[in-house]
């Protein structure tokens, strides 16, 4: 009896002791429990997968033996530990922070715990299970909190609904913020108003978060956007508010939404857009005429893997033609069969992608590639014709004109060919002669105006009458 007591006392006390000896570890200095690096200035602090139940408030990356005042950032990773409750961390450091904790299981964050970590540039909440996030987080107290310099946030990969209203009051240098892959479902008015504080934003993320529709009132006060991901939601229609965000919006992604036709209003306003992904969409069908017309700046278009998209308006890009931006193009894995006439300024074009399309290569295709389409066709393209059956395997890029040509079509098309260079070269010179014209009406009108003006004063210096000099005699005393 005596020796199960004296094991089991000696047992408790062991592990009493390991506890104690882990929590002092933890306490003392995290580099006894993690990996740290200190290099070009930064300090890396790895403490992925190290068996962590919590951080305590009081832990330090400071070592004794090491001077740190020349290292302007660290990086502290707490990946894949089992964090379920963060609570306040300490203040690490007066240098700018990164912080992750990234499938840490995590499903609370006590009020406050960012409060100490103004210096923190950027925070990784991804893959946890958090359902939503108060405001409080970031804040010391209520009526005294110090704005955190946190810039990239992201919270994606989690069970997130809604954002409470002052979600971002105290990180007003938020420029990049991750809500993808949550089951947000509806933005309602509360998200509007958390995410319509964050004024510098920059990135917006709300891919896979199963919305239908993005409120007018969202991008309203957002006049920094530059880039919005959209994909994998439930948008029917490509959504009339991103109109909004005409005014800096340079990329944006659709990719993976049930939009049947691209029509002609349906990028109203978005005239500074460089990049547009359009990609991954069973159901898109048709783009129709003038479809591309309000993308001025459009320099790169991503429409690929549409397994229904079978046609392209002919004139789908002529509103771009006037100031062509355009310089890569991705219509791979489609189901389109022709290349409209005339669809694209192939020679001003720098990447082109055709692959997997069930290609007819007729007369008209092979015009195209003798156009300049064959010369901007990516080097390891294998886009290959499928009709007609004796074309059936070729590739688009050794198609000549003989092969699916007459020869009657081929010296028709060509003096056509020929008659539109010369025309246009006609055009040119007229505007040429036009605009050298335009600039001698103008000299020579300034010229009227300088003689006219010249010829005025000179007859008001001749009317200036000069007084004569009167002598008064002086008689002799």
């Amino acid at each position: 009896m005596f020796e199960k007591i004296y094991c089991t006392f000696l047992l408790s006390t062991l592990l009493i002791v390991a506890l104690c000896d882990k929590e002092s570890d933890t306490n003392k200095t995290l580099c006894k429990k993690c990996d740290c690096k200190y290099e070009d200035g930064v300090i890396t602090v790895d403490c992925a997968n190290k068996n962590l139940g919590e951080i305590s408030n009081n832990w330090t990356i400071y070592s004794e033996n090491r001077n740190l005042t020349s290292f302007t950032h660290t990086t502290i990773t707490f990946n894949k530990n089992n964090i379920e409750k963060l609570q306040v961390l300490p203040q690490l450091t007066n240098k700018t922070l990164d912080l992750s904790f990234v499938k840490c299981n995590m499903s609370e964050i006590e009020d406050g715990a960012f409060k100490n970590v103004k210096t923190m540039k950027f925070l990784d909440l991804g893959y946890n299970k958090l359902t939503g996030l108060k405001g409080k987080i970031f804040q010391a107290y209520p009526d005294e909190s110090p704005d955190i310099d946190l810039e990239i946030l992201n919270l994606g990969s989690n069970l997130i609904h809604s954002l409470e209203r002052k979600m971002f009051k105290n990180t007003p240098n938020l420029k990049t913020l991750y809500l993808n892959d949550n089951p947000i479902d509806t933005i309602d008015s509360v998200t509007i108003l958390a995410i319509s504080r964050v004024v510098k934003l920059e990135v917006l993320d709300i891919s896979r978060t199963g919305i239908k529709k993005l409120p007018d009132e969202l991008f309203k006060q957002l006049k920094n956007m530059k880039k919005l991901y959209a994909s994998g939601n439930k948008f029917k229609t490509v959504p009339e508010s991103l109109g909004e965000l005409g005014g800096t919006l340079t990329f944006l992604a659709l990719n993976e939404n049930p939009i049947q036709e691209i029509v002609d209003n349906s990028f109203l306003g978005l005239g500074r857009l460089e990049t547009l992904q359009i990609s991954g969409m069973e159901t898109l069908k048709d783009v129709k005429s003038n479809a591309f017309i309000q993308l001025k700046s459009l320099k790169q278009l991503h429409m690929c893997e549409n397994s229904a998209l079978e046609h392209i308006g002919h004139d789908a890009f002529d509103g771009l033609k006037k100031n062509w931006q355009l310089k890569e193009i991705y219509l791979n894995d489609n189901k389109m069969r022709h290349l409209p006439k005339d669809l694209l300024l192939w020679k001003e074009l720098d990447k082109v992608n055709l692959e997997n399309n069930p290609w007819i290569c007729d007369c008209e295709m092979a015009f195209d590639l003798k156009s300049g389409l064959s010369e901007k066709l990516e080097k390891n393209s294998h886009a290959k014709c499928v009709e007609p059956p004796e074309m059936s395997g070729r590739e688009l890029i050794q198609l000549k004109l003989e092969d699916v040509c007459s020869s009657d079509r081929i010296n028709s098309t060509t003096v056509k060919v020929n008659a539109h260079a010369n025309q246009h070269s006609a055009y040119k010179n007229i505007r040429n002669i036009l605009i050298s014209v335009t600039v001698l009406v103008i000299l020579l009108v300034v010229g009227v105006i300088i003689g006219v003006r010249t010829t005025q004063w000179r007859v008001k210096l001749r009317n200036i009458t000069i007084s004569p000099i009167h002598y008064t005699n002086v008689s002799t005393i």
